[in-house]
């Protein structure tokens, strides 16, 4: 049958060596404090590690790419495991204008359920996703599929964060973009954070800060703020862009905090977030 596997997207090797050494750590992880949820802007950019003066126990099980739809997949498998007290969910406006091939692929690539992952596939327009999930049914089992591929900038920190090596760039000018969220997108992570609010979980929604280029560019920020701000009001969470205070300028790309940044950021995030009285009563 191998003389058929070339009609389909190889997974010869693994795209995320983080994602597989995070889901190995997560299955091996349950009753934490904090639950950490969203793209590589969340699990790049928040580390568990910043916690430890408040005494929390943290996971981040961001993955590369996670668009709502996937974010829901691994709340429903990990949710009553780490039965987390407070959860923190990034939602880059990016992350709804597409269906998350980058994060279906990098799922599928390592987790033994991925065929749970099949109705997924009705939200793509392209067909790498099929292919990819192909090739996995019929080619592919997980010890066919080669190494973990980790970047040699990166290092993987117990808890789900990747800590970078990499320096910071100056950001050229972005060509303008509309980033136009997908209404299957906006549907599924209410439903989400819908669920979660109705267990009771404390919820805070973030934006990761971004280069400023970047979000200088984006030209319907406030549109997509109006959405999220409906949400806030409905499910009565709290939300903080933090593209809107100063942080260091330290981007190794559009997107990405260099390791000085991160300690930057977070100690905003939980001045903003986390400083407050009830953080005691936990």
């Amino acid at each position: 049958m191998d003389q058929f596997s070339k009609n389909f997207n190889k997974l010869s090797i693994r795209k995320g060596g983080n994602t597989f050494l995070r889901f190995q750590d997560a299955d091996t992880t349950q009753n934490i404090d904090l639950l950490i949820l969203g793209s590589s802007m969340a699990y790049r950019s928040v580390d568990p590690r910043a916690f430890d003066s408040l005494h929390l126990d943290v996971f981040n099980l961001g993955t590369s790419g996670q668009t709502p739809i996937q974010t829901q997949f691994l709340v429903e498998k990990y949710l009553d495991k780490f039965n987390p007290k407070i959860i923190l969910w990034e939602i880059s406006p990016f992350t709804f204008t597409q269906a998350g091939t980058e994060s279906f692929i990098d799922l599928l690539s390592i987790r033994d359920d991925y065929q749970e992952m099949a109705y997924m596939l009705a939200y793509f327009d392209n067909i790498l996703p099929l292919n990819a999930f192909l090739d996995r049914f019929f080619f592919n089992g997980l010890d066919s599929i080669g190494g973990v591929l980790m970047m040699e900038d990166d290092k993987y920190i117990n808890g789900g964060y990747v800590e970078t090596r990499r320096t910071s760039e100056r950001i050229p000018i972005q060509h303008p973009v509309s980033l136009e969220m997908l209404d299957f997108q906006k549907e599924t992570f209410e439903l989400v954070l819908k669920s979660l609010v109705d267990k009771n979980i404390k919820v805070y929604l973030f934006q990761s800060p971004v280069s400023k280029s970047y979000h200088s560019s984006i030209l319907n920020k406030d549109l997509n703020s109006c959405f999220f701000s409906r949400m806030v009001e409905k499910y009565d969470v709290e939300f903080y862009d933090f593209n809107t205070i100063e942080i260091c300028d330290c981007f190794y790309d559009e997107i990405h905090l260099t390791s000085d940044g991160v300690v930057d950021f977070n100690k905003k995030l939980i001045k903003e977030f986390f400083q407050k009285s009830w953080i005691g009563k936990l």
